[in-house]
C-alpha cells in the first residue's frame, strides 16, 4: 500500500468513525433526555414532537459514556471496533494485503442493515438537517444501523476494492512484460 493510499482511507475511516460516534452518543444522549425536555423556544421532545437543532445539541448533552457501556449497544460498540481494527490494518505495515481486502469486504456481511441503509441515509440526513426528524424516527427504528453502517461500509467497499486494483496492478506490471532481448 502507497502513502497516498493509506493516507486517504486513514482519513475515510477516521470521518466514519467520528460520523458513528457522533450518531451513537446522539441516540444514547436521547434515550436519557426526558420527553418533557424544551428547547428555548418551548418546544417539547415528546411522541412526534419534531426535533429542532436545539433538540439535538440537548441529547449529545445527556450522553453520558457510561450508558452505551451496556448490552443493549454492544453491536455500536462492534461497530467502532472494527473501524479501529480497520485502521489499523491500514497502518501497519506488516498486514497482509489479501487478508486486509477480505476484512474489509467481510464489513458487509457484518453490518448488512447498512445496505438497507444505503437507500434510508439521504432522506434522514435531510429530515435532521431540516428538522422534520420526530424522536420516534430514531428512538423506534435500528437508527444506529441505518445511519453509521452505510457510511462504514461504503468506506469499506471503496479500501476493499482499491487494494484490489492496487494488487492487479501490482501482478501486471513489472519486467515480466517488458521486452527481452535476446
Amino acid at each position: 500500500m502507497n502513502a497516498r493510499f493509506r493516507t486517504v482511507a486513514l482519513s475515510l475511516i477516521l470521518l466514519s468513525f467520528a460520523f458513528s460516534g457522533f450518531v451513537i452518543a446522539l441516540v444514547t444522549g436521547l434515550e436519557q433526555t426526558p420527553d418533557y425536555a424544551v428547547d428555548s423556544a418551548g418546544r417539547t421532545m415528546g411522541f412526534n414532537d419534531r426535533l429542532s437543532h436545539e433538540h439535538y445539541v440537548i441529547a449529545l448533552s445527556n450522553f453520558r459514556i457510561h450508558n452505551i457501556l451496556n448490552p443493549e449497544h454492544f453491536y455500536p460498540l462492534v461497530l467502532l471496533g472494527m473501524q479501529l481494527w480497520g485502521a489499523w490494518l491500514i497502518f501497519s505495515s506488516k498486514a497482509n494485503p489479501q487478508r486486509t481486502r477480505r476484512f474489509f469486504l467481510g464489513q458487509g456481511l457484518i453490518f448488512p442493515l447498512g445496505w438497507i441503509g444505503i437507500f434510508v441515509l439521504p432522506w434522514t440526513m435531510r429530515s435532521m438537517f431540516n428538522a422534520t426528524m420526530d424522536r420516534e424516527g430514531i428512538i423506534d427504528i435500528p437508527f444506529i444501523s441505518l445511519t453509521t453502517h452505510p457510511a462504514w461500509i461504503a468506506v469499506a467497499m471503496f479500501v476493499a476494492f482499491s487494494l484490489h486494483k492496487g494488487s492487479v496492478q501490482a501482478t501486471h506490471s513489472g519486467s515480466e512484460y517488458a521486452p527481452q532481448e535476446a
